[in-house]
């Protein structure tokens, strides 16, 4: 229905996966303050937290590396 899309696609930009899926694994980064301040304003530009900037960037990377 029209409000299980609207209550999917708000979950999705609070950062949290449907509840179907399992929970994700924390992996801890070190980073500097200005790269910290960049990836909030690139996050911020793309409307998304800093976990799914992060999360887009490493599966988009990952999968430029792996191609055949």
């Amino acid at each position: 229905s029209a409000a299980d899309a609207l209550m999917a696609d708000a979950q999705d930009h609070r950062g949290r996966r449907p509840r179907a899926e399992a929970p994700g694994i924390p992996v801890r980064v070190r980073l500097s303050p200005a790269e910290i301040a960049r990836l909030e304003r690139a996050a911020s530009m793309n409307r998304q937290s800093r976990s799914e900037f992060i999360r887009e960037a490493i599966v988009n990377t990952a999968s430029e590396c792996l191609e055949d």
